[in-house]
């Protein structure tokens, strides 16, 4: 499923790196999460995952949470530029990994996957539409 989220981000935005792709794969996630736990619950969420997967991905230690709704991970820039867009690509790529176990731990797998699929295809649908 975080192959797929990437993989779609990847598609909507070719012209960026890896680690771009994948940072924006977790905006998009943060914010359709934040739709169904709320903001707190989202931010504590990703707070849980970004402690747990810190240890394996080093790129993750100058990373750190928004500070406001808008945005979910700030320094991703900062982490690029010391450990390459690769290292980070892989450590967001993880860390969507651990937030969706988290969720599956809360909810139930099925329900997690169900609400980060649907996030998926309703931002794609959203996006596409005119304004």
């Amino acid at each position: 499923m975080t192959r797929r989220l990437i993989a779609r981000e990847a598609a909507e935005n070719g012209a960026f790196d890896d680690a771009t792709v994948a940072h924006r794969a977790c905006e998009r996630a943060y914010h359709q999460l934040a739709r169904w736990l709320g903001a707190t619950g989202c931010r504590t969420l990703f707070a849980r995952a970004l402690a747990q997967t810190r240890g394996d991905h080093i790129a993750l230690v100058e990373m750190r949470l928004g500070t406001s709704e808008e945005t979910a991970l700030t320094r991703v820039r900062e982490a690029v530029d010391s450990y390459g867009a690769p290292a980070v690509a892989r450590a967001l790529g993880a860390l969507l990994v651990e937030i969706v176990a988290l969720l599956g731990r809360l909810i139930g797998e099925d329900m997690a996957a169900r609400l980060v699929e649907e996030g998926i295809h309703n931002n794609a649908r959203t996006d596409a539409s005119p304004t």
